[in-house]
C-alpha cells in the first residue's frame, strides 16, 4: 500500500500569518486524504475476493504420523473452511479453517483418548484449532504457497501449506488440494506423555481437499 507523506510547510514568510479557519481546513485535507484512500482500498479488497461455499460431504482432513513405532492415519470429521480467493487478486484472498478437535478418529483406537486428552489436543479446555492464512504466493499455473498460523490449545506456530487452487472454465467451481508438516513440539503435544520421538514421531504430516461452489453476491 503506498503510504501519503506531508511535509509541514511553515508560516514564517513576510506577509503571511495564517487564520483560524486556513489552519482547520489545512488539517481537514491532511486527515481526510489518507483515511479517504484507506477506506476506499479496504473496499476494494472486499469486492474483489471471490468467496466460496465447501460442498457438504467432499471435505477431508487426514493426519499421519508415526505412534511407538506404527503407523498412525488419522482423521478430523467436522472442520469448517472459510475462503475468499480470486488468482487475479491474491492479496484479496482470506482463508480461516477452524478444526473440531474433538472429532478426531484415528486407525489405532486404543491411543484416540490419549491424543484427545490433556497432554495433546485436550479438547476440553481447547475445543478448536484454527489454521488462518498469512500470505498467499503463486509456484505456477495452479499450484501455490500458502503461509499461516496454526493454533492447537494455548500454542500457536507457522506452518506452511502446499496446494493446488484450481478453478473451472465456467468459474463456477473450486478444487483444492493440499498437504503440510508440523513438529508436534512446537505444540507441546505429548510433552509429558511422549517426549521421546522413539514413542511418538515428531513429525505430523497433513493432507487436504475440497470442492467448493461461487457463492453468489
Amino acid at each position: 500500500m503506498t503510504t501519503a507523506r506531508f511535509a509541514k510547510r511553515g508560516a514564517g514568510r513576510v506577509g503571511f500569518r495564517p487564520t483560524p479557519s486556513r489552519r482547520f481546513l489545512t488539517a481537514a485535507m491532511l486527515v481526510s486524504v489518507p483515511l479517504g484512500f484507506l477506506q476506499s482500498t479496504v473496499q476494494a479488497d472486499a469486492q474483489t475476493a471471490t468467496r466460496w461455499t465447501v460442498e457438504p460431504g467432499s471435505a477431508q482432513l487426514e493426519i499421519t504420523g508415526v505412534a511407538r513405532g506404527f503407523a498412525l492415519t488419522a482423521s478430523f470429521e467436522r472442520f469448517q473452511t472459510e475462503i475468499a480467493f480470486d488468482p487475479a487478486a491474491l492479496d484479496a484472498t482470506d482463508v480461516r479453517v477452524t478444526i473440531d478437535t474433538a472429532s478426531w478418529t484415528s486407525s489405532l483406537p486404543a491411543a484416540d483418548e490419549q491424543v484427545l486428552g490433556a497432554d495433546w489436543l485436550a479438547v476440553a479446555l481447547a475445543p478448536t484449532a484454527r489454521w488462518v492464512l498469512a500470505d498467499l504466493a503463486v509456484v505456477d499455473d495452479t499450484r501455490y504457497r500458502a503461509d499461516g498460523m496454526l493454533t492447537i490449545r494455548d500454542r500457536s506456530a507457522p506452518v506452511a501449506i502446499a496446494l493446488t487452487l484450481d478453478i473451472d472454465a465456467a468459474g463456477t467451481t473450486l478444487r483444492a488440494a493440499g498437504t503440510a508438516s508440523f513438529d508436534r513440539r512446537d505444540f507441546a503435544l505429548g510433552a509429558t506423555t511422549a517426549p521421546e520421538e522413539g514413542m511418538a514421531g515428531y513429525t505430523v504430516d497433513i493432507r487436504f481437499e475440497f470442492t467448493a461452489r461461487r457463492t453468489a453476491p
